[in-house]
């Protein structure tokens, strides 16, 4: 009885559930119940329609999952294009239609998601700043550019990963709309009285309630009053009406400060994120605060305040000021999609463990104890009826843990204010107990001038004080700004995997972050994956969904690995079942068993112990201690090399701020990028500076910055400057230098070391796998991969490194040198020999490209070939050497080209007319004329085409071709039977591209084996298969010149043809 176009919102209400089951009844007795059913009927169709009209106002629905659906995508079908878009802005007008219902029509919306915010995240604005998602619509574009035939596996892999790339951010957003939610319910649950408050429009989490002392003290002198409501019923009502004018308060001092804040800085009005600048904290970032100044100096002359260079700075200032936004919202989003996906996975914890501290704040992930009673969790979950009891008691345990957490954070909170009174509780958005401001020597370097300035008398210097505090103030902002970076490079890490497998619903797998998870080095991961891309490819729902099944069960299995690994380790250093914040959350993060020092320290703590000594002995506790005191040293170096490579990237950022957010250092080193931002720079200084041209660089820009965002060099760099480091400690300890000099000496090792291990796992992280799903074979799942191939299974790869100079060389010397596994240098070596391999497979792959896309432009330049694809190139006959092949080709276009004559272009026409040569008319340059003549052209190009001239010419260009391939067949058959001896070469080459017969040192062999062979007795004998064996050996070193040429000079066309995507296949034929 209910409307026609309804969804499943209609099927949960319960209003209309009790009105169904009313209607079943009185249809017991239809006759007697006519009137009845007939007012009930009419009910239920105005309540479905009330109720659908409240879904669509939530929003537009989400698409179906089979739907491909790109909003950058243009149709090729103008009719379908048109149709579509007229069905789209008919489904806009219905929502509309909905959305302009009157509030108090629509009844009591039961369903929860009700509940969502009027104002949800844009997806496509989220969808369009994704760096995976740019990456591969790059990607997509140049395999279109190739050709859409050749590529169509390819790229029907690519647009499927951008689909449910798509799928993955708009879940977020969904997911970060309901926390959002969720926050505003549980904040009018604590605040009853200020539901309905005018507060300017904002929602309440956005005016800092919790964090303002005045507003907290009201609320908490309201619940004593509370707990007698009866007898302070007059005072509490004053109470709340207090809070209701302090909310308000609040309220117009933030709309206030952002009025103040957008009428300062009116160039900032429109950035393309949806942020108040407030939020952004301008005034704290050194960078804006330099370009502030330039502009406020230059627009005190008024001559010179609307000039270019001020409307420079203004760009540069808003450049800068996108950038944050870009960060604030990004993080914003992500730490309200954790918090979903932990209320999601444990409905039992609190919004806030503690006052003014979120979930996401007090380090759950982070937390052995918590993880250990979440993998608890998860082995009751799997009888949910039979471990009822155990299941509540753990959930009961587990917000406890969370409580207790919070209750920490929020102490270590107000102790540092306690210490630091000048500070805020938040800085910048992180709690002051975030910024290790202890361990900060510049900090603690001010506090001390600080304090003798207030050892001296409140009136000794306040100017002094003040500026002190200032600074002090100033180097708390760098330290949050710091810790923002540093976690938003560890959330990008864990995005870029979870980005390149969309199965994964979160950031983690059993509480371990996906970065830590490593499957990109799993060899089992990469089987599945590659199964995975190539059921993409050929559009396999099933495959897809297997593999991704097989994929899920993987990374569990890798997490658990994780786990125990991380609980093996905190037993063996002593730090289990306790939360040490100096130790950090993950100690495998430290590769704490690949440390020789560590080792060695841990085979006598061993020894000792199984010699019998006391757990208690001095001994054991000494060897304890120092055991956790390199510890402590490697995490301090870990935590140094995090943010010097956190630094990198922002620096990066900042130089280029138009290129992809997922920068690479190698941005610097292209040319053509770095003279872009140059002339972006010089337009925008230009007087006349001309924004549509900016904008057209900026694009090519952001295009070109994702074709380095698998770049390699920055692990190599960092390789090096490893290799340096350890090098200089053992000189030190061979000088015999003091213990604090090689003490510094190895701090900066381990931080070379720990960035290295940074950057090769982030590359490993973003290695781009599509180019290489065509090479799957079944049967690789039982295919064992030694530890130096695990990462590099194409077979070409491992052939080159056979004969590979630098990596035998790598090999010798790792087999040659006696090492410990744990020792620096081998692993570096290992580590260089991976890396050589790398560059192997991708030259491989870059031949691989070079040439199909030749094999594209012999297909489409002679299609009238018939040939299939890959026997043009594949074949290595030079036809277009051949010239009577070559003589065919013109005459056929001779015919296809327009004649120049006038007459011969029209031969219907006259020589004269009226007596006056045509010559002398000037048809051409009538329009009406050259109009009539363009339309027959148009008529007689399919025609000249399908001619029987051209037919022919094209039977007999085909006909040389066979001739050409037969005569190429031929000579190799020829050659293979004259010499037998050289039939299997272990390259693919043929016989006749090594010219033998040119080669000096061959043709005396040969000679001399054909002497030989006039002997019928000698011919089989020892000295002839000697020579037999001589010629092998010159035809296999000149294969393996010829073969290695030819992949160098695919390999250099790449490289340009990567570089300048503009140069021609060949620039002359």
């Amino acid at each position: 009885m209910c409307a026609r176009d309804v969804g499943d919102a209609v099927a949960k209400d319960p209003t209309i559930a009790g009105l169904i089951a009313q209607r079943l009844e009185l249809l017991k007795d239809p006759v007697r119940n006519g009137d009845a059913i007939a007012d009930v009927d009419d009910i239920l169709y105005r309540r479905g329609l009330e109720v659908e009209a409240a879904r669509k106002r939530r929003g537009k629905p989400s698409r179906p999952d089979g739907l491909f659906a790109f909003e950058d995508v243009k149709l090729d079908d103008g009719e379908v294009s048109d149709y579509r878009a007229r069905r789209q802005s008919e489904r806009l007008a219905r929502q509309l239609h909905a959305c302009i219902l009157p509030e108090e029509e629509t009844g009591e919306i039961i369903d929860e998601d009700a509940q969502l915010p009027q104002k949800p995240l844009i997806s496509s604005s989220v969808v369009k700043s994704d760096p995976y998602f740019q990456e591969l619509g790059v990607l997509r574009d140049a395999l279109v550019v190739e050709g859409r035939e050749v590529n169509a596996p390819a790229i029907q892999c690519v647009e499927e990963q951008m689909r449910r790339r798509m799928q993955q951010l708009r879940s977020d957003e969904r997911k970060a709309a309901k926390a959002e939610a969720r926050r505003e319910q549980w904040i009018l649950e604590q605040h009853p009285y200020l539901d309905g408050v005018a507060v300017a429009g904002l929602p309440l989490s956005k005016l800092g309630l919790s964090e303002d002392e005045e507003f907290m003290k009201l609320a908490e002198e309201r619940k004593v009053l509370a707990a007698s409501p009866e007898k302070n019923a007059e005072a509490l009502a004053a109470r709340e009406q207090s809070l209701k004018a302090r909310a308000a308060q609040l309220a117009a001092a933030v709309v206030g400060q952002e009025a103040e804040l957008r009428e300062q800085m009116p160039y900032l009005t429109h950035l393309p994120f949806d942020v108040e600048l407030r939020e952004l904290h301008l005034e704290s970032n050194p960078e804006f605060v330099a370009l502030l100044a330039k502009h406020a100096a230059l627009c005190e002359d008024p001559d010179r305040a609307g000039g270019a260079e001020a409307k420079r700075l203004e760009r540069a200032m808003r450049d800068v000021a996108k950038r944050i936004a870009e960060d604030v919202v990004e993080a914003r989003r992500r730490a309200l999609v954790e918090t979903e996906n932990l209320h999601e996975k444990y409905p039992c914890l609190p919004e806030e463990p503690a006052p003014g501290v979120t979930l996401v704040e007090v380090g759950l992930v982070e937390d052995p104890v918590f993880r250990a009673l979440s993998h608890e969790l998860d082995g009751l979950r799997a009888d949910p009826v039979k471990n009822a009891e155990q299941i509540a008691a753990t959930e009961r345990a587990v917000r406890a843990r969370a409580m207790e957490l919070g209750s920490a954070k929020l102490q270590a909170t107000e102790e540092e204010q306690r210490k630091y009174p000048f500070l805020p509780r938040r800085v910048d958005d992180v709690l002051v107990s975030d910024l290790r401001l202890a361990e900060d020597d510049v900090f603690q370097e001010l506090v001390a001038r600080r304090d003798a300035l207030v050892a001296a008398g409140p009136g000794s210097n306040p100017e002094l004080l003040t500026a002190t505090e200032r600074q002090l103030r100033g180097r708390a902002s760098e330290l949050a700004a710091a810790n923002k970076s540093v976690d938003a490079f560890r959330t990008d890490e864990d995005e870029a995997v979870r980005a390149r497998n969309p199965f994964l619903e979160s950031n983690e797998v059993k509480l371990i972050p996906l970065r830590l998870v490593a499957a990109e080095d799993d060899h089992f991961s990469k089987v599945f994956q590659r199964k995975r891309y190539c059921a993409l490819a050929l559009g396999d729902a099933f495959g897809i969904s297997r593999a991704d099944a097989d994929l899920v069960l993987r990374f569990r299995s890798l997490a658990e690995g994780v786990f125990l690994e991380e609980k093996s380790l905190r037993a063996d250093f002593g730090y289990f079942g306790d939360f040490d914040s100096s130790v950090g959350g993950f100690l495998c993060e430290l590769n704490l068993r690949g440390d020789e020092c560590v080792v060695n320290l841990l085979e006598k703590l061993n020894g000792l112990l199984g010699s019998g000594k006391s757990v208690d002995s001095s001994d054991v506790l000494d060897l304890r201690e120092r055991i956790k005191l390199r510890v402590d040293e490697l995490r301090a170096s870990y935590d140094q090399a995090e943010r010097e490579v956190t630094n990198e990237l922002q620096l990066m950022r900042r130089e280029f701020p138009m290129c992809i957010r997922d920068v690479n250092p190698a941005l610097r080193s292209d040319d053509v990028l770095c003279m872009m931002e140059r002339t972006r720079q010089e337009a925008l200084a230009a007087d006349d500076a001309d924004l549509r041209a900016v904008e057209l660089i900026e694009k090519e820009q952001l295009k070109r910055s994702v074709f380095f965002i698998n770049d390699e060099r920055c692990v190599f760099a960092a390789l090096e400057a490893y290799s340096i480091a350890d090098e200089e400690v053992k000189k030190a300890c061979a000088a015999k230098c003091s213990r604090q000099h090689i003490k510094g000496l190895s701090f900066e090792r381990d931080v070379a070391q720990y960035k290295h291990r940074l950057w090769r796992a982030r590359q490993n992280r973003r290695r781009l796998h599509l180019k290489f799903f065509k090479h799957y074979r079944d049967g690789d799942e039982e295919v064992t991969v030694s530890d130096e191939a695990t990462l590099f299974p194409t077979r070409e790869a491992s052939t080159l490194s056979a004969e590979d100079s630098y990596y035998l060389y790598l090999q010798q010397c790792k087999t040659r040198e006696l090492l410990g596994a744990s020792s620096p240098a081998f692993r570096c070596l290992t580590e260089m020999m991976k890396r050589r391999v790398l560059q192997l497979n991708t030259d491989v792959t870059q031949a691989q490209i070079a040439e199909n896309r030749v094999e594209s432009q012999l297909q489409k330049r002679y299609f009238y070939l018939h040939v299939p694809f890959g026997d043009l190139s594949h074949s290595r006959i030079p036809f277009e050497q051949d010239p009577d092949f070559m003589r065919l080709v013109a005459e056929r276009q001779e015919l296809l080209t327009t004649p120049k004559e006038l007459l011969q272009r029209f031969p219907f026409l006259s020589k004269t007319i009226n007596g006056i040569s045509i010559a002398q008319l000037g048809l051409m340059g009538d329009p009406i004329f050259t109009k009539l003549a363009a339309q027959r052209e148009e008529l007689l190009g399919p025609l000249r085409t399908a001619s029987c001239a051209v037919k022919l010419k094209e039977k007999q260009i085909r006909q040389r071709w066979a001739a050409l391939v037969s005569n190429a067949t031929n000579e190799e058959s020829e050659l293979r039977a004259q010499w037998p001896y050289l039939t299997h070469l272990p390259f693919d080459v043929e016989l006749r591209e090594l010219h033998l017969e040119s080669n000096p040192e061959f043709v005396a062999l040969l000679a001399k084996h054909a002497a030989l062979c006039e002997d019928p007795d000698r011919a089989g004998g020892a000295e002839a298969k000697r020579l037999e064996r001589a010629m092998r050996d010159v035809a296999k070193r000149i294969a393996e010149d010829v073969v290695e040429a030819r992949r160098r000079a695919l390999v250099e066309t790449e490289n340009l043809h990567e570089k300048y995507p503009c140069l021609p296949e060949e620039p002359a034929p």
